[in-house]
């Protein structure tokens, strides 16, 4: 079997199991668009943008017996596997989003027609989410009958080393935003507020802040780093991991952290509370149901909803957490060793990876 892996670099990410156990094919990635290659549709086909057609020419001459999808829908009829973070990305957030005319509304009703009839399809071999909760938004979307042939495969995460954070007299608070709008920065912000009141505390942020946000709060240390950079200068520097996101499909920063032996406080939405665990690796906030509620139907209903969240409240337990691990330093070491585990031998190991991707494989036909 000759696997067409597109969207999910193998190489890079070293999966032993790809690398010697498939005879796997990928496009040359020198212009890649959005996670996916060439022939994704752009985006004036919203809400069809992750949709691919793979050529027939390609699909030929590479002799590709399944194509191995990541973050993108195929449309060939050829077996497929479907590798999904979030479902309602696939659709561009169009599930339940958008409809305020009658010409959004048949473009996503066509759209997640096309989706539905393909999971339910013979090409489709396997659904693979990234979380439970993924999963959850496949078979709400699909119908239980997709459940045959959906199974959770969490990420995997290169482990830096088991190194426990020096003493430092300044506790270094971290916040990543890559978009500040939902990652909760207004609750940072507030509770660092409260945090420096007390304590010796730094708070470094990272993601693309306005030139505006920047000038409010000369207090707080802004940066724009690359990846590398990040994970070789950054993560190393600093102690906890704030993330109060407002959404957030998955929540690789978190990985990032657990990498580090660092621990996290997030919020408890999403696929969130399977990475970060209370009290374990760290502190989850805890959001209204009817929120949980609105944003499993659509992710970007978090606009209309975090208008009537009341942010006292989760920049109280914020605050109320952070405070915790600041000031008990055993703590947060114990925390750091069970995130550090986490990526090293736990769920979020690439032995754990590999052996599922194995357990997949062996079922496909």
């Amino acid at each position: 079997m000759k696997v067409f892996f597109d969207g999910l670099d193998i190489h890079e990410l070293g999966y032993g199991f790809f690398d010697s156990k498939l005879n796997s094919f990928q496009l040359e990635r020198k212009k890649p668009f959005l996670n996916s290659s060439r022939y994704c549709l752009p985006y004036p086909f919203l809400p069809f943008f992750n949709f691919v057609y793979y050529p027939k020419p390609l699909i030929e001459k590479n002799n590709i017996d399944l194509i191995y999808a990541f973050k993108v829908f195929p449309l060939n009829k050829i077996p497929w596997v479907l590798d999904v973070e979030e479902f309602h990305y696939l659709n561009a957030f169009f599930s339940y989003f958008n409809k305020e005319t009658f010409f959004s509304s048949k473009m996503a009703s066509l759209g997640l027609n096309i989706m539905r009839k393909g999971l339910n399809s013979d090409y489709c071999k396997k659904i693979i989410p990234l979380s439970n909760y993924a999963k959850k938004t496949v078979l709400a979307f699909g119908g239980e009958n997709l459940e045959k042939k959906t199974k959770v495969c969490f990420p995997a995460f290169k482990p830096v080393k088991d190194n426990s954070k020096k003493e430092k007299n300044k506790i270094s608070l971290l916040f990543v935003a890559t978009n500040p709008v939902y990652k909760g920065t207004e609750f940072v912000f507030s509770a660092f507020n409260e945090l420096k009141k007390k304590y010796d505390v730094e708070l470094n942020c990272y993601g693309n802040f306005s030139e505006k946000t920047k000038k409010a709060f000369p207090e707080i240390n802004f940066g724009l780093v690359s990846s590398k950079d990040f994970s070789d200068k950054v993560l190393p520097e600093n102690d906890i991991l704030l993330m109060p996101s407002l959404l957030e499909s998955f929540g690789f920063t978190a990985l990032q952290a657990f990498s580090n032996s660092m621990p996290v406080i997030s919020s408890d939405i999403m696929a969130l509370p399977e990475i970060n665990q209370e009290n374990k690796t760290g502190f989850l906030i805890n959001f209204p149901q009817e929120y949980h509620q609105k944003i499993f139907l659509n992710p970007y209903y978090f606009f209309h909803e975090k208008k009537k969240l009341k942010k006292e409240k989760i920049v109280s337990q914020l605050t109320e957490k952070t405070a915790l691990l600041i000031e008990d330093s055993s703590l947060r070491k114990k925390f750091g060793r069970n995130a550090f585990k986490e990526v090293s031998e736990g769920k979020f190991s690439f032995k754990n990876k590999e052996k599922t991707l194995k357990e997949i494989f062996s079922e496909i036909k």
